[in-house]
């Protein structure tokens, strides 16, 4: 096994995981799956999980880290990074039998987030935006919510 022990990235996904899992529109994991980067195999959890299966889910992704600070002023310490992950809605209109919305999930998406505790010591979730994905397959409605967070390594 090639996993490390305390992965602070993994924290924060799963952190952004239960958060969402906590509000009323995602808390059904039968019919909401919240899929991160702890799978193994993402794509083919996306695939099995919504894109076959109830058309409707959620996926989590960490998209990048800034290093705070000068690299005079950080040689010596540990790095502080704020970390920005992606909150993906997908959503099939025609296989999801429970007739949502993408709009709404976005919406309760950011309630569930914005301003929460995140997995590391005094920092909290600031939602920076979201945007509408038009090139997504055929019959997909794609929305991304940008949130970040301080991660210490």
């Amino acid at each position: 096994m090639n996993q490390i022990a305390d992965n602070p990235l993994i924290a924060l996904q799963d952190n952004l995981a239960a958060l969402l899992a906590a509000h009323p529109y995602f808390n059904d994991a039968e019919q909401t799956p919240i899929l991160t980067e702890k799978l193994a195999d993402l794509e083919a959890h996306i695939d099995a999980k919504i894109m076959q299966a109830g058309g409707f889910g959620v996926v989590i992704t960490t998209a990048k880290g800034d290093r705070l600070g000068s690299p005079d002023d950080t040689e010596l310490t540990a790095a502080i990074l704020t970390e920005e992950l992606t909150v993906t809605i997908i959503h099939l209109p025609l296989l999801d039998t429970r007739q949502r919305r993408a709009l709404d999930a976005v919406f309760a998406a950011i309630q569930a987030v914005d301003t929460q505790p995140s997995s590391q010591p005094l920092q909290t979730w600031r939602v920076l935006g979201h945007f509408y994905i038009e090139n997504s397959a055929d019959g997909v409605v794609t929305h991304h919510i940008r949130v970040s967070t301080k991660c210490i390594f």
